[in-house]
């Protein structure tokens, strides 16, 4: 199986049941534009208490925050398997191994994707410890303009790094599921600095496809054509999913084992 940025928008149909697993992770998708519909009507409904629906829609939106938030970790974790099969598949693996079975293992992807949002909120916090301290530190310098420019001169660098390093550090922690994949910034250089060129392509594509696929978004959020979205949604996933994996060029123990 030859891993190319070309093929993140075609493996996922050459699955041989991804009719199947593809309509599963569209039934998960859909939650949230259900969500997105319903709430309009129930702002309306608050302003008239006498409409005798009120209760039911309140119930139903309450059912499907609490769905949408289960089926969203579940997804996600979904999205982190498959992202690793492909990173430890090679040239002899089939297509089929690559997008996950739903009834393999269904409560490990609800598990990665709670994983995954523990790891983006240690992130998180660290940074907020970080920018923190560096508000601690400007006030006792406020006598001092420069110090204060050069923080924010040094935030506004470091926001641009982790940028530009997010793909990578989010293609480690698809290869080992660690918690503290996101604070492995020296392995995430490496994989950029193996093939840079080919890493800037990726960066470019998805985000770029990102920027579009919000687009879309809102452009027909108010219309009917809404309820295409799930389906944009989910292919443009598989296509992050897979675009993120090949950033390693070999197995990450093999990778990370050479100099």
């Amino acid at each position: 199986m030859e891993k190319s940025i070309s093929n993140a928008f075609t493996y996922m149909f050459k699955d041989s049941d991804w009719k199947y697993k593809l309509f599963v992770m569209l039934m998960f998708m859909s939650p949230p534009y259900i969500l997105q519909g319903i709430l309009p009507q129930l702002s309306t409904m608050i302003k008239t208490p006498a409409n005798s629906s009120i209760g039911f829609i309140i119930a139903l939106a309450v059912v499907l925050i609490v769905v949408t938030i289960i089926f969203f970790l579940t997804l996600s974790g979904y999205s982190i398997k498959c992202a690793n099969n492909i990173i430890y598949s090679n040239e002899d693996s089939s297509y089929d191994s690559l997008l996950p079975k739903w009834e393999d293992d269904f409560g490990q992807f609800l598990k990665l994707g709670l994983k995954y949002v523990a790891a983006i909120l240690l992130l998180m916090f660290a940074f907020l410890g970080v920018g923190l301290l560096g508000g601690i530190i400007a006030g006792i310098f406020k006598m001092l303009p420069i110090i204060s420019v050069l923080m924010a001169i040094a935030a506004v660098i470091a926001g641009l790094g982790l940028t530009y390093l997010a793909l990578a550090l989010h293609s480690i922690f698809y290869s080992n599921y660690g918690i503290t994949s996101y604070f492995q910034f020296d392995k995430a250089i490496k994989l950029i600095s193996y093939n840079p060129k080919r890493y800037l392509q990726i960066f470019a594509i998805y985000f770029g496809t990102a920027i579009i696929s919000s687009l879309i978004n809102q452009s027909i959020m108010k219309s009917y054509l809404i309820v295409i979205m799930p389906i944009i949604q989910v292919y443009m996933m598989l296509v992050w999913t897979y675009l993120i994996a090949i950033i390693f060029p070999a197995e990450p123990e093999v990778f990370f084992a050479t100099d």
